[in-house]
């Protein structure tokens, strides 16, 4: 009878062991896994871990620098950023300066009229330049619901006698309507 309560007692300590300590449920696992040749839950899980870890170290290296089609190639997203941004303030500063030195020729008389609808021609050019470059960025982070640059790329501007036409038109029906008329061209 004090056999079997020690054996009992030993028994209840082993399983105890086995649930609360690593060390134990391993030697435990390895033992079974001796005996019969079986692949234990352990062992299994033990690789399941080593596989996981694996990728999970794969994943945040591929999260630390992210890449994305930029262009036709693959780039981290920093670069397809900063490659837009250099891209698109150097339009915009060109895009300004014209239009500044522009203005004097713009006020002339006559010739004014045709300088206007040059530089417009040429700042619709850089518009839809500008929306190529922001469409190029947006397609790589957005590739099924990019933008559409042909609103800005598909307008066309009106010649010089045509311009000098509309105006000599708004200017006789009256100030009024050639103030709506500019007010109609920005809704």
């Amino acid at each position: 009878m004090a056999v079997m309560g020690l054996l009992l007692v030993a028994s209840l300590g082993l399983s105890g062991a086995v649930l609360l300590f690593d060390g134990a449920f391993a030697l435990a696992s390895g033992a079974v896994a001796a005996v019969t040749g079986a692949s234990t839950v352990r062992a299994r899980m033990v690789r399941r871990e080593a596989d996981l870890h694996l990728r999970n170290k794969s994943l945040a290296r591929a999260a630390a620098n992210p890449k994305v089609r930029y262009r036709g190639r693959m780039v981290p997203v920093a670069r397809a950023v900063a490659d837009t941004s250099r891209r698109t303030s150097v339009r915009v500063f060109n895009a300004a300066r014209r239009n500044i030195l522009t203005m004097p020729a713009e006020a002339m008389p006559v010739v004014g009229l045709g300088v206007v609808a040059a530089a417009t021609a040429w700042e619709l050019h850089d518009s839809c330049e500008l929306m190529a470059e922001l469409h190029e960025l947006d397609v790589a982070f957005n590739p099924d619901a990019a933008i559409d640059g042909d609103a800005v790329c598909g307008m066309e501007v009106p010649d010089a006698g045509a311009l000098a036409q509309q105006v000599r038109a708004r200017v006789s029906s009256g100030a009024g309507a050639l103030g709506d008329g500019f007010a109609n061209m920005f809704r």
